[in-house]
């Protein structure tokens, strides 16, 4: 038989490894020292000088809060006069508010008459059609159209139609106005009660 020739394995260290690995521990260190170093020289006592300042800073601060507690004591009386003066003279006014407040308040609630509103806006677009349909006319005869012929009466009958849609429109805008007006009578009453509820 002969020798069995196989590979064994060392357990040895690795001394390049290792030699690395304190050089980044020893540089690792010698910054940190580094920083300590720098800490020391110029952070340190920049610290220790704030905290001393901020010591010296308490006495005078309980002085300035005694101080100004002294004098809210010494003008209490005067603030509480003034208060009661001020609540008198809101108190005399408040009728007079109260009365103000009420007619807003009934004007409000009263609102405006939507069908009045229309009706207005209705004629105002009627009085328009017919100047429009006088314009027609006086165009026509300085034309030397015939008022009876059937080019005329089609003229007529489009701008009839026109200012009827016209007049419709108007009412039905004049309406739709008068009932905003009324929503924001109401909207404003509302916040006005609730102030004076407050």
């Amino acid at each position: 038989m002969g020798k069995s020739s196989g590979t064994s394995s060392s357990t040895s260290a690795d001394t390049a490894y290792n030699s690395r690995m304190a050089a980044v521990s020893e540089a690792s260190q010698a910054l940190s020292d580094k920083y300590f170093s720098y800490w020391e020289s110029t952070q340190q006592p920049l610290e220790a000088a704030q905290s001393k300042a901020a010591l010296g800073l308490v006495d005078s601060q309980a002085e300035l809060d005694a101080a100004n507690i002294a004098a809210q004591k010494e003008l209490l009386p005067s603030t509480t006069a003034l208060t009661l003066a001020k609540n008198s003279s809101t108190t005399s006014l408040l009728p007079s508010a109260t009365a103000t407040t009420q007619s807003y308040l009934d004007a409000a609630n009263t609102g405006v008459n939507a069908n009045e509103w229309a009706t207005s806006a209705g004629n105002d677009a009627k009085i328009q059609a017919a100047n429009t349909q006088k314009t027609l006319a006086r165009n026509a005869s300085r034309l030397g159209l015939d008022p009876s012929s059937g080019a005329y009466a089609r003229a007529a009958q489009d701008a009839g139609t026109t200012s009827a849609l016209g007049t419709a429109a108007a009412m039905t805008t004049g309406r739709t106005a008068a009932l905003k007006e009324n929503w924001n009578r109401l909207s404003g009453g509302a916040s006005a009660a609730a102030a004076v509820l407050k």
